[in-house]
């Protein structure tokens, strides 16, 4: 029975968490209302993912082995893999 309640619970939790990220994305609540939409999106689990186009802008590697990154940073060897542009 106390497994239930906290399931409801945690699914609610999660269900109001996600309700809240939507708004927020839909009233540009955030930093990401000054960028172009082409310079990042969500994944379907909510994350923000940034384009090469913003990467390129922002002028530096972060060297978070971003998806899209521009400099080739390889995250698991700690190198660049490919010239910066």
């Amino acid at each position: 029975m106390r497994l239930n309640k906290v399931a409801t619970w945690l699914f609610l939790l999660i269900t109001e968490f996600t309700n809240l990220a939507r708004q927020m994305e839909q009233e540009g609540y955030s930093r990401l209302s000054k960028l172009d939409k082409d310079e990042y999106y969500f994944t379907p689990e909510g994350y923000v993912v940034f384009t090469e186009k913003y990467l390129l802008r922002r002028g530096y590697c972060c060297k978070n082995g971003c998806r899209h990154c521009p400099y080739g940073y390889n995250i698991r060897t700690g190198k660049f893999d490919k010239k910066t542009p």
